[in-house]
């Protein structure tokens, strides 16, 4: 299959068929184009439209919408380019042909990583994605990016941008200078959310479809384990990955510690990872408004966070 080109395109879904609308999502992530809605709905697609001041590319079945259809609603739709998805003889190679045409010369790119962008993401049952990524932020001096459909985040002292799923690519996109940290959420599976279409998933899957470096963290438990191999192997599938960092989150030094810090390491292999020991004060802590901070002053806790700070800055 041919490389995705650099057209640098604003891509649009309009399939009917969830399968193949799936399939199309996965291989267009997989060769770095950039998606910026994936609407389920002839409304949906026409309020997006509306909003749209960007010339898109439409990727569209026939069942769903035609191009009449959308004329007769009075939409301005000549600066759009339509490509027609047959959903009965899907064929991978050509809707990547067809693609190709829009410019000239054709071939393909690989997404740009922003450099100074970072994002943060943890397994489900992790503890402190968003903690760490208040804090991270202070370390970094970055400005923090977290969704809006995330209501419960905790308090952060780094100015936090809060927007929706389908404005992160254009502000990720106008950003020159600035260090941004994006609150990715949980995942396991990043090759899942490429073809997911709720909110969730398409705010992990262009969080770390835009990001330099990936933050992965897991809890130090049976649990995190289980899910730190899941997520390494379905990593391993990604077209032009992010650098990536691994962190192990409330680490005991135990027995049983002892051996998920070498089950850890022997799945991480030479990737940098960063350890967080479990402090059994932090729930008393925490739970006292006189020292509800103080475990994120501590001294092995900004040891930790000054080592990720210097894998992303150096």
């Amino acid at each position: 299959m041919s490389e995705v080109t650099d057209l640098k395109l604003n891509i649009v879904t309009a399939i009917l068929n969830s399968e193949i609308e799936e399939e199309v999502s996965a291989l267009l992530y997989s060769q770095g184009c950039n998606i910026l809605y994936r609407a389920i709905s002839v409304n949906s697609l026409v309020k997006f439209l509306i909003l749209n001041d960007k010339a898109l590319t439409i990727l569209y079945s026939s069942n769903f919408t035609t191009i009449k259809e959308l004329a007769n609603l009075d939409i301005k739709i000549k600066k759009h380019t339509f490509i027609e998805v047959n959903c009965e003889n899907y064929q991978p190679e050509q809707l990547l042909a067809d693609i190709a045409q829009i410019g000239k010369p054709a071939l393909i790119h690989k997404l740009l990583r922003q450099e100074k962008v970072y994002c943060v993401m943890g397994s489900p049952d992790s503890p402190g994605i968003s903690t760490i990524t208040n804090k991270l932020a202070n370390y970094i001096n970055a400005t923090i990016i977290a969704a809006s459909h995330h209501n419960l985040r905790p308090r952060s002292d780094s100015k936090v941008l809060k927007i929706k799923t389908e404005q992160l690519y254009e502000e990720l996109s106008k950003n020159e200078s600035q260090r941004l940290l994006i609150d990715a959420g949980a995942a396991t599976y990043l090759t899942q959310n490429l073809s997911d279409r709720r909110l969730n998933a398409q705010w992990l899957s262009q969080s770390a479809s835009s990001c330099s470096t990936l933050i992965y963290l897991i809890k130090a438990n049976e649990n995190g384990i289980y899910y730190l191999g899941e997520f390494i192997k379905d990593f391993s599938n990604q077209i032009n990955p992010p650098k990536i960092i691994y962190l192990l989150n409330q680490q005991r030094f135990d027995r049983l510690g002892q051996m998920v810090q070498q089950q850890s390491a022997d799945l991480v292999g030479t990737s940098p990872n960063v350890q967080i020991p479990y402090d059994g004060r932090v729930g008393r802590i925490i739970s006292t408004s006189k020292n509800r901070y103080s475990f994120w002053h501590s001294d092995s806790f900004k040891a930790q966070m000054e080592k990720i700070g210097k894998e992303l800055t150096q």
